[in-house]
Order: structure tokens, then C-alpha cells, then sequence
């Protein structure tokens, strides 16, 4: 009843194995020279020059303008949306006008054969 591993398992393989790749060619070890160390450090220590503050309220700038132009033109959309349906609405209510004039018409007509049938 060997159940295969999960695929959370993790095997534990001695360390021995992985130590040293036969294809792995040997590295080259050469003596670092102490003056270029010391540049190579120095070149990483040297601060980046600060944004100046202009340009960075001009991105804030753009960046709110993008927000609110995104607003701007979803509010726009909304309010076209909310015409539209106005517009179907206002088209149904005329259908339905239209239809219950007819109902009434027609309504009418039946009342006034009956009252004279009844004569």
C-alpha cells in the first residue's frame, strides 16, 4: 500500500551528491586588487541626484489630471446612460399611451353596442 509522495514532499538527499558537478567547470581563483575594491565601493556609495521638486509635482500634476480626466469621463458616460434610458422610457410610456387610447376606444365601442342590444 505504497501510496505515491505528495507534491508537498520533499526528499531528503544527502548533500554529498550535489557538492561538485562533473560538468561544472573549476572556477579561477585570482587575487582581487584592493584599490579596485575600494573604487567599485566607492562608485556604489555616490547618492542619485534627488528629483527636483518641480518635476515631481509636475507628475503629480499629470497624475492627478489622468484621475480626474478618468472621472470626468466616467461621470460623462453615466450621464449619457442615464439619457438613454430616459429616452427608452419616454418611447415605452408613448407606446403604452398609444395602447391604452386604443383599449378605451375599443372598450367604449363594446358599452355602446351592448346599451343597444339592450334597446
Amino acid at each position: 500500500m505504497d501510496a505515491p509522495p505528495s507534491p508537498n514532499h520533499v526528499f531528503n538527499f544527502p548533500e554529498v551528491e550535489f557538492d561538485k558537478d562533473p560538468q561544472e567547470e573549476p572556477k579561477e581563483e585570482f587575487e582581487e586588487d584592493p584599490e579596485e575594491d575600494f573604487e567599485a565601493e566607492a562608485e556604489d556609495d555616490v547618492p542619485l541626484p534627488a528629483t527636483p521638486p518641480g518635476k515631481k509635482r509636475m507628475d503629480k500634476m499629470e497624475q492627478d489630471l489622468g484621475d480626474e480626466m478618468q472621472f470626468s469621463n466616467m461621470v460623462e458616460h453615466r450621464v449619457t446612460d442615464l439619457e438613454n434610458r430616459e429616452q427608452e422610457r419616454d418611447a415605452e410610456m408613448v407606446k403604452v399611451k398609444k395602447h391604452l387610447g386604443t383599449l378605451e376606444a375599443n372598450y367604449s365601442l363594446i358599452l355602446s353596442d351592448r346599451d343597444g342590444w339592450r334597446k
